[in-house]
């Protein structure tokens, strides 16, 4: 443990997993207590509780703590990660401050949990910090100073930002690292949504074909459905199960009442070889591959009962 930025009235301090676990805990206890002494005015965000897993089932490694006496000002946490050469990663995993009006809230609280971060990080060798932003506003937010972190090229269609401190760019080349943050094939996804549907036991096998064939069948949707994924996976290490349920029967429910939900004809804009009228009039048996697959549109004849 070792206080490693001020800012008046607050102070950071650096705790460290499984070391300080203990200290952790007993600052974890007072968030939560300050955090529910008024439900109607939260101090701080619902969605974002960076001290829920302590130092617990090895989801955190650093906690950076803001207090001012008693109040806990704001908290940081952090997961360390190794990669090839013996190097290691962080990833930034939450950051909340108390809310501009609410009780404790003080200016700046934010700006100085990051710096002593980055100076934590440089310390102890990281080669760079990456986070992954909640939209488009917290990421453009991100990109200025004094945060200062990048995008990755645009051709590898990743979300998350990086920040090098000890490493190079030549770092971040390592496919260990990249694969899991590209986006998924729209068919893991539905997968992905199959098994956490299937689990939960949301819904009937047949709700659930006709949401994955509109899913697979708009980008959209596909998009969506990351986004959910995401903060589902996120929820599940907050033991929030019950928001897991809500957001994935909302997303059926707008997947369902989107308009198009059954299949359209396909249209051809190139002539077909074969005719309609020859299609309909000619028995399957009596037609080789071209003509079976020219008359695909208007008949099948690649099932068995022909």
């Amino acid at each position: 443990m070792a206080g490693v930025a001020a800012l008046s009235p607050c102070v950071v301090t650096f705790y460290e997993c499984p070391k300080d676990k203990d200290t952790v805990d007993k600052l974890a206890a007072a968030a939560d207590k300050q955090q529910e002494a008024n439900p109607e005015n939260r101090p701080f965000d619902i969605a974002v509780l960076p001290w829920t897993n302590r130092c617990d089932d090895g989801y955190v490694d650093w906690h950076f703590v803001a207090t001012d006496g008693e109040t806990i000002c704001g908290w940081l946490a952090a997961k360390l990660h190794a990669f090839r050469g013996g190097k290691q990663y962080v990833y930034l995993r939450e950051i909340s401050t108390r809310r501009p009006g609410t009780a404790g809230w003080r200016k700046g609280v934010g700006t100085a949990l990051h710096e002593a971060f980055v100076k934590k990080a440089t310390e102890k060798g990281v080669a760079f910090i990456y986070l992954y932003p909640i939209n488009e506003g917290v990421s453009e937010l991100y990109q200025k100073a004094p945060w200062s972190y990048n995008p990755f090229p645009p051709n590898e269609g990743i979300k998350h930002l990086y920040r090098i401190v000890a490493g190079t760019e030549a770092d971040l080349k390592n496919e260990v690292f990249l694969r899991p943050l590209r986006p998924r094939h729209p068919r893991q996804l539905t997968a992905e949504l199959d098994r956490l549907i299937n689990e939960q036991k949301l819904t009937d096998p047949k709700v659930l074909a006709d949401v994955r064939r509109r899913v697979l069948g708009s980008k959209e949707f596909t998009s969506e459905l990351e986004d959910i994924l995401n903060e589902m996976s996120v929820n599940e290490m907050m033991d929030e199960s019950e928001a897991n349920k809500e957001l994935v029967m909302n997303f059926i429910e707008k997947v369902r009442a989107t308009k198009g939900g059954r299949r359209t004809r396909r249209r051809f804009k190139q002539p077909r070889l074969m005719s309609k009228k020859y299609c309909k009039k000619t028995p399957c048996r009596r037609m080789g591959f071209t003509q079976k697959a020219s008359c695909r549109p208007y008949k099948n004849c690649y099932t068995r009962r022909r």
